[in-house]
């Protein structure tokens, strides 16, 4: 390293610095390289100007191994900040201060950092980055001398594939132990992204978010095929309940079908009353008709008698002067004679009436009286109308107290649906408040899992186990540890998350070795998970006590020790605090940020204040320097938010399941009832059939009652006319009609006599007279005989009017019935035919309805639960779609992602297994074992780099931990790992390893520093800076290998014992 003269901000004079004059090489160290020996991407030179310790240095690395040797406080991780200072890296990495100011050399405002890279593409074939940073903090970028953004820097980095996140590439001091903390996982992610670059561990991350992805699918989907088992059940529960109801909903639209065919029955009869009426006129007209014909018949012969009379009178018009005189004599007998032929002939037609209306009485009677014997023979054989009565009753009294059961039955239902539908609010709402206290524990679950990126969700897993499980654990079993630990506040949550890292906040603590073995083999062996399980110390000695009591601390504004930032179960508590001395850790304010040194001089190793944590650190290779590490405290990520109280979420759970049995009674009673409906609903439809039928018997007994009654009353009146009817009265009247026929023959002849002697004085007339006489008698006679039919033709038309009275006032009733029922039921075709099978009798009709009436309220239906099955069913017809399009999408998207990490696993294993090989032979030559393995038990979410090594020869490969090597086994596998990586990725630009001995005995460290040396002359090294406080002597150091010694700060050159025969010093003047 050297001294160089300071150019303008953002010049591009280091570019010609760094190589020589003639452009043939590099300096490295004080030699020239050839420019082809370097590989793209590695560091040419490294410059800073009031960096640190710094006042104005170059560094000239070599393209292999370049060795950064100096004591301690010469600035050797100093050379390391400034590769990440100047290429834009996070300063969280470096482990040291995240404040940017804080590099800047004490008594100076700003600095800069240039670092040149190799690229024999570019036109200069060298890429120079330089970033000058101030005390504001604000920082200036440039590259090949343009000003240029942080973002700029970033794409540099990524084209020439500087890995600075990477701790298989970037190994910072503070962050050697690190590696061999890395969960396998990581280690993988750090292996690939090493050998494949950014792309293989996006493409890994994209594996993993995607069966995330799946995952959740399918546990959307098994949770919606638990919802619809839910609803299924529920409705199936509800069944015989709507079955119920819809028989009720049948049953009321028979009764709706009644209503609405009753209007239509009364216009019916009212038609048939029309229709017979109208019958019985027509039946009337037509006698009529005849009537009138017969009459018509019979004036016939009397027209033409007037017309002969006519002619007659006509002819003794002349001869009418001549007998006048006579004829008025004559005229008076010939009135006398027609009155008593009228009078005969009156007395006759009545005696004719009278006798064919006794036989018609007669006809009747007999008929009636058959009719009456049939009627009496059937009623003697039915049961008596009394009898049909006391049974009906007695049935109507069994339905009532069916129905009364029934509806007892309906509130009990009533009663209990409410408590079902007040037990599921009830349940909904408690598990509503457990939801909300149960989410602290698991969205700390969820970060849990999402911290640890191992993609098999352990911690969620292992808490899941662990609560199911819990009866096949011989002793208490916690965990994970942060659901068991209650913190006070942020300034302790942040305390304990610095504390406690987050694999222990992850793991489970057991009290027996069984329930350690179970777990083991329940959650590692048999589900692949990656668990950790901390024991409680079995020695009852082991104490945790405070190194000093509080109370002589509290001047130097220490307040309290770590172990009382949280709360926890006794067993919890000691397992943390053996693993974890927070015991040992103190607790102070703003004043003991002031007195540091006080503090150290009281022997605290580590303490906090609300901003920062403070570490004491002692030369590893010499007491008399401390240093205090001081580090901001980083937010809390897993108790940022309170805990659930435990009791409250007991209390909530039991009250659920009082709830749940609460239901669950319910619903069974409900189903006793829903039985106990249906069968009084069957018995009561049982008994309003038996009523229906002695119904339809009484009525058929009633008709014929009504029958004989109607028989009884016909004879009777016949019985009547009959005595009404005096047969003396005709015999009399015979008599009286032979003695008017006797005085009217007297008469008769009186008169002929009389007109004998005048026609014997008038021949000429006696002859016309005669005939005249026999026509005009011929007349009378048929005019008498005429006037009895037209009686009959009058009455029968006075019948007839009647009749057209009665059939208009039918017809008016027929049309205000159709009306009516138009009105209130309009029916189609289908409604009509269905109206054809009903009975035809209102009073029939009338005992259906009540009778399905009556069924109908022996149902018991709420309409509130009927809509909850219905949108239930809804539901389950959703939910049975959407269940098995996703089904088939899960099972092509799974396809296809167990294809893709196939692929994926088979190139990563053959990368492990190329390490492995290498791995084991570079182990082997310091008489150890070790070997790589990948572990892809569970997917790619748990794929894992696990690397196992023996450092004794009776012991088995081990994994590396550390909690189970050393500090130098972890050192000796971190580097080997490292070296063996290297054959594997080329393009890396360079790899830094920062005091890559610690720990690590002579031995070992003398082989390693071979092996680094060996490798560096194989020409397939890359280039790598290892930065360590002392070398040891003779090493076989070769052109290879640069060494620069760093004599800055209070370290001088003239302090240091050189050996000549190692190797060339280039101390900084």
């Amino acid at each position: 390293m050297k001294r160089k003269r300071e150019g303008a901000a953002g010049s591009d004079d280091s570019a010609d610095d760094a190589s020589g004059s003639d452009g043939s090489g590099y300096l490295a160290g004080s030699q020239l390289v050839e420019l082809g020996a370097f590989k793209r991407g590695n560091i040419v030179q490294l410059s800073m100007k009031n960096f640190l310790t710094f006042v104005d240095s170059t560094l000239h690395p070599g393209p292999d191994l370049n060795l950064v040797i100096g004591p301690n406080g010469s600035g050797k991780s100093s050379v390391v900040g400034a590769v990440l200072i100047g290429l834009n890296g996070s300063l969280k990495l470096l482990g040291r201060s995240n404040k940017l100011e804080s590099f800047i050399r004490h008594g100076k405002n700003k600095a800069s950092v240039e670092v040149s890279i190799h690229d024999a593409e570019h036109r200069r074939g060298v890429r120079t980055v330089k970033r000058i940073f101030d005390r504001a903090p604000s920082s200036q970028w440039f590259i090949d001398g343009k000003k240029a953004s942080a973002g700029d820097v970033d794409k540099l980095r990524v084209a020439y594939n500087i890995q600075l996140e990477n701790l298989c590439m970037f190994l910072p001091q503070d962050r050697v132990s690190e590696f061999a903390q890395q969960t396998p996982h990581g280690l993988l992610i750090n292996t690939i992204t090493s050998i494949g670059g950014s792309d293989m561990a996006t493409t890994l991350e994209d594996l993993k978010d995607q069966y995330r992805l799946l995952e959740e699918h399918e546990r959307k989907g098994k949770s919606d095929a638990e919802t619809l088992e839910s609803l299924r059940r529920k409705n199936k529960d509800l069944e015989s309940d709507v079955q119920l109801f819809h028989e009720r909903q049948a049953i009321l639209e028979k009764i709706k079908t009644y209503e609405q065919y009753k209007p239509w029955l009364k216009y019916s009869l009212a038609r048939d009353r029309a229709v017979e009426t109208k019958a019985e006129l027509d039946a009337a007209k037509g006698e009529l008709k005849e009537h009138d014909e017969e009459l018509k018949q019979a004036m016939a012969p009397t027209k033409q008698l007037e017309t002969v009379v006519k002619d007659h009178e006509a002819k003794f018009m002349l001869l009418e002067q001549t007998v006048k005189k006579n004829s008025s004599e004559l005229r008076v007998l010939a009135r006398k004679i027609e009155g008593a032929e009228t009078d005969y002939h009156d007395a006759e037609g009545d005696i004719k009436l009278e006798n064919k209306k006794a036989e018609t009485r007669a006809n009747k009677k007999a008929q009636a009286e058959d009719n009456l014997r049939n009627l009496v023979e059937e009623k003697s054989v039915v049961e008596p109308v009394e009898s049909l009565n006391d049974q009906i009753h007695e049935l109507i009294g069994q339905r009532q107290t069916i129905t009364d059961r029934i509806r007892e039955i309906s509130q009990q239902k009533h009663d209990l649906q409410n408590q079902i539908t007040e037990a599921d609010r009830r349940q909904k709402r408690l598990r509503s408040v457990l939801e909300s206290q149960a989410n602290a524990k698991q969205k700390l679950l969820q970060k849990l899992t999402e911290f640890r990126r191992d993609g098999n969700n352990a911690p969620i897993k292992s808490y899941e186990f662990v609560q199911a499980n819990r009866d096949r654990f011989r002793g208490s079993v916690f965990g994970p540890v942060a659901t068991e630990l209650k913190v006070g506040n942020e300034f302790h949550a942040k305390v304990l998350e610095t504390s406690v890292p987050p694999w222990a906040m992850a793991a489970l603590v057991v009290e027996t070795q069984e329930d350690r073995d179970l777990l083991l083999r329940e959650l590692k062996e048999r589900q692949g998970l990656r668990v950790d399980i901390l024991s409680i110390p079995k020695r009852s000695d082991i104490s945790f006590n405070n190194p000093k009591p509080i109370d002589e601390l509290r001047g130097f504004g220490l307040d309290s020790y770590a172990d009382t930032v949280f709360e926890a179960p006794v067993s919890v508590k000691r397992a943390i605090l053996a693993q974890f001395p927070l015991h040992s850790m103190l607790l102070g304010n703003q004043q003991a940020a002031m007195k540091l040194d006080e503090i150290s001089e009281q022997g605290v190793k580590l303490f906090f204040t609300p901003e920062s944590s403070y570490s004491v650190k002692r030369s590893k290779y010499g007491n008399r320097n401390r240093s205090t590490l001081i580090n901001p405290l980083k937010p809390a990520r897993f108790f940022a938010e309170s805990q659930e109280d435990r009791g409250e979420i007991d209390r909530l759970r039991k009250d659920i399941d009082e709830a749940v049995h609460q239901r669950e009674a319910a619903v069974a009673k409900m189903k006793e009832l829903s039985a106990e409906s249906a069968m009084c609903a069957s018995e009561g439809g049982s008994v309003g059939e038996s009523i229906e039928g002695l119904k339809r018997k009484r009525r058929a007994v009633q008709k014929l009652d009504d029958s004989i009654k109607a028989c009884k009353d016909s004879i009777a009146q016949y019985e009547d006319e009959e005595r009404n009817y005096n047969s003396r009265t005709v015999e009399s009247q015979s008599r009286k009609l032979n003695e008017m026929r006797s005085s009217f023959k007297d008469e008769i002849q009186k008169f002929l006599t009389k007109h004998e002697e005048q026609l014997s004085k008038l021949k000429e007339f006696d002859s016309r007279l005669a005939l005249y006489n026999t026509a005009l008698q011929e007349k009378k006679i048929k005019t008498r005989g005429l006037r009895s039919l037209e009686a009959s033709v009058d009455q029968l038309r006075n019948v007839m009017q009647d009749l057209s009275t009665a059939y208009r006032d039918s017809v008016k009733e027929m049309r205000a019935c159709k009306t009516r029922a138009e009105r209130e039921a309009n029916i189609d075709a289908e409604a009509r035919q269905t109206f054809a099978t009903l009975p035809q009798d209102l009073e029939e009709l009338q005992d259906l309805i009540e009778n399905e009436t009556a069924r109908a309220e022996a149902f018991f239906a709420n309409d509130m639960v009927i809509r909850d099955y219905e949108k239930r069913r809804t539901q389950i017809a959703e939910l049975e779609r959407r269940i098995g399009n996703d089904q088939a999408v899960s099972e092509r998207k799974k396809v296809d992602l167990d294809q893709r990490k196939d692929e994926f696993i088979v190139k990563v294993k053959s990368f492990v297994d190329d390490i492995s090989v290498k791995f084991a032979e570079l182990y082997k030559l310091i008489d150890c074992s070790g070997m790589v393995m990948l572990k892809d038990e569970g997917g790619v979410r748990d794929l894992e780099v696990d690397i196992r090594v023996s450092y004794r020869d009776k012991d088995d490969l081990t994994s590396l931990k550390a909690s189970v090597q050393s500090g130098g086994e972890q050192m000796m596998a971190t580097m080997i790992y490292i070296f063996a990586l290297q054959r594997l990725t080329p393009n890396a630009a360079f790899r830094i390893v920062d005091e890559m001995n610690q720990g690590v005995d002579q031995r070992n460290e003398r082989a390693l520093m071979g092996m680094m040396i060996d490798h560096a002359t194989t020409g397939e090294s890359q280039q790598t800076f290892i930065i360590t406080p002392k070398l040891l002597e003779g090493l076989p150091l070769g052109p290879k290998v640069i060494p620069h010694v760093l004599l800055n700060g209070d370290v001088q050159g003239e302090d240091v014992y050189w050996n000549p025969n190692g190797f060339v010093p280039t101390p900084v003047r």
